[in-house]
């Protein structure tokens, strides 16, 4: 590998909730210094036909087979966490378990999705399942594709817009919801229905359904690990409320994880809050008394998410990434054949 490049390893495509092919994403890493990508998508495998693509295009950024399992259960959190991801590096992509677990996977999430449409009508919004569909091309459904649906429509704005005044006259009775609104009206229309609507803590009660799709973390890693991949905790400073650095400490010193997220979330203005560089300098320890893996490298879904590349700070982030990839090939050396 080039240590003079970015490798990042979680990434989304169309085949889940991101708005780029993976052709698209290649050319975007290329654009921007990156030398190896892992698609990493949403409880869907990488299919054969775009594998045998890819492969062919002799592109200069080579990829890695991966996927991003949800899972909702932890033995050490009473009541699980709602919603949390685990990578899976260099995966078989035609493991029979791994697909089984895929296939409810996007079963599940497509009863949700019902759910979730249902509420949404009765609030007011016009939408169905159909158009839903529509925009999840053949991958995995969820809630961005029932963003997009809804936006493709005035008179939904519209709804949104009321929704957002009602939520700015809240914040001026009580000072709780200040903060939140105001955080609300720095966000595009896309990220304001999740603030009102479809987030875990969305100011309109009643519309949210939680993940119906419920596996454990260590069910999740060993499908993982079966699959000949490489286990990774995703993005953990967003468990930080019930998932503290003590359990993941736990995690790493009874081999139940490979590795975990030590460059995430590149913000628009490339600042940290206190609490997720705290975090995030936590999770680095973890790793090198542990020996995992180091993970993450920005989380891209659109184009807009490469762009945050040119803010210096962001830049300086990613410089983290680099050897990433060493690092893996020092303990498992036969996967340096799994890079395409």
């Amino acid at each position: 590998m080039n240590n003079n490049s970015y490798q990042v390893l979680h990434c989304h495509t169309k085949l889940s909730d991101g708005t780029l092919s993976h052709r698209e994403v290649l050319d975007k890493c290329r654009d921007n210094n990156i030398e190896v990508v892992a698609f990493t998508d949403h409880d869907i495998l990488m299919p054969d036909k775009i594998i045998g693509k890819l492969k062919k295009l002799n592109h200069p950024v080579r990829f890695i087979s991966g996927i991003e399992l949800s899972a909702t259960g932890i033995a050490e959190v009473e009541g699980g966490i709602p919603l949390f991801h685990i990578i899976g590096l260099f995966v078989d992509h035609t493991n029979k378990a791994l697909q089984e677990f895929c296939a409810d996977a996007r079963k599940r999430r497509r009863e949700r999705v019902a759910f979730l449409v249902n509420n949404l009508t009765k609030v007011g919004f016009s939408i169905t399942e159909e158009e839903v569909e529509k925009e999840s091309s053949e991958g995995t459904i969820g809630r961005p594709h029932i963003v997009s649906a809804l936006l493709k429509k005035e008179e939904n704005i519209k709804v949104l817009n009321a929704t957002l005044e009602q939520f700015k006259q809240a914040a001026e009775r009580d000072i709780a919801l200040k903060e939140r609104y105001e955080e609300a009206t720095r966000h595009d229309a896309r990220s304001q229905v999740f603030d009102l609507f479809l987030g875990d803590t969305p100011f309109v009660p009643g519309v949210y359904t939680p993940y119906l799709h419920e596996t454990t973390m260590d069910k999740g890693v060993k499908l993982i690990r079966d699959a000949g991949g490489i286990s990774v905790l995703a993005h953990p400073s967003y468990y930080r409320d019930k998932l503290g650095a003590n359990i993941i400490e736990k995690f790493a010193k009874e081999n139940r994880i490979d590795g975990i997220e030590t460059v995430y979330a590149l913000s628009p203005d490339g600042k940290l809050n206190d609490d997720f560089r705290s975090d995030t300098d936590s999770f680095r320890d973890i790793v090198n008394r542990y020996q995992l893996v180091a993970g993450g490298g920005g989380d891209f879904h659109t184009p807009e998410d490469f762009e945050r590349l040119r803010i210096p700070a962001n830049i300086l982030r990613m410089e983290e990434t680099k050897g990433f990839l060493d690092r893996i090939f020092a303990k498992w050396p036969e996967y340096r054949g799994k890079v395409y």
